[in-house]
């Protein structure tokens, strides 16, 4: 059934805003020379704003074959939906949405699915799983979304509230096994978050939303399910996921003596790594 390689791209007026996605392109042309036997699918999930003139110029930069596949009609609160307060965060809403949603109907024909996002940089990853395991990811995070964790556990009930936990996989690149998220009773529960009234307007968010069903139907333990082989940059965070752990990359500055730059890129990130460690403690990384 081979393997698919996703993600969801935002559109931009110009070409230039498409760099980091064609970076991310470059780097999975590497990864998948390392796996040349691998049945693998390149898919891009748009909202219907990428024109056709700047498909191809994606395309053509990142030497890829892919295919591109418009998610407009699904970009869409359902009827029964409350908006958010800042509808500047709609479009974010509608997107955890399909992430844990409605993506599974469009990757029915594989077997697993590799989501590295638009603004993700591979420099290593496995492009299969191991035997019995439906879901990897790269690093573990303390989800501190307030809203999501006011309303979405009120949902659960007493009998499966005991699964509700705010260590989630970090979403932005996984694996998974597309058939567990077909699953009747898996199905049946995403509807259930999914089409919640409340679900666009508190902004549940893919990682717990993924984390809970991965517990509730996989008996999922979170320490177990990271991969130390993924191993990548994260462009929107600046971050850096490799061997189970997350380092910051301070930006470069221009003007600046080596000296800083060298405590910036070394003892910086590891003062961010403690940081981190101690947020995830207290629970409070947002």
């Amino acid at each position: 059934m081979g393997t698919a390689i996703y993600c969801l791209a935002k559109g931009h007026s110009s070409f230039f805003g498409y760099r980091m996605l064609v970076r991310r392109n470059w780097s999975l042309r590497r990864v998948r020379k390392l796996n040349p036997d691998a049945q693998v699918t390149f898919i891009i999930f748009h909202e219907g704003n990428i024109g056709l003139f700047h498909r191809a110029l994606i395309s053509f930069f990142s030497a890829l074959r892919i295919r591109w596949v418009d998610i407009s009609e699904d970009f869409q609160p359902f009827s029964n939906q409350d908006l958010p307060a800042d509808t500047a965060i709609l479009g974010y809403s509608l997107m955890c949405r399909f992430q844990y949603l409605q993506i599974w109907k469009y990757l029915t024909e594989f077997d697993v699915a590799v989501r590295v996002d638009d603004d993700c940089k591979i420099n290593s990853i496995p492009l299969q799983l191991a035997e019995g395991q439906v879901f990897q990811t790269g690093f573990l995070i303390v989800d501190g979304h307030e809203p999501t964790n006011t309303s979405l556990p009120k949902i659960l009930g007493p009998s499966r509230i005991q699964y509700w936990d705010d260590l989630v996989p970090y979403t932005n690149v996984l694996m998974t096994k597309v058939s567990f998220w077909m699953r009747p009773d898996v199905t049946a529960f995403l509807k259930e978050v999914g089409e919640h009234d409340f679900a666009v307007r508190d902004r549940w968010g893919d990682a717990p939303v993924m984390g809970l069903v991965l517990r509730m139907f996989a008996d999922w333990d979170a320490e177990s399910g990271v991969d130390k082989l993924i191993d990548y940059y994260h462009d929107s965070h600046r971050a850096r996921v490799s061997g189970g752990e997350l380092s910051w990359i301070p930006k470069k500055k221009k003007g600046r003596l080596r000296l800083r730059l060298w405590f910036d890129r070394t003892l910086g990130g590891r003062l961010q790594q403690i940081k981190l460690r101690a947020s995830r403690r207290l629970g409070q990384l947002r």
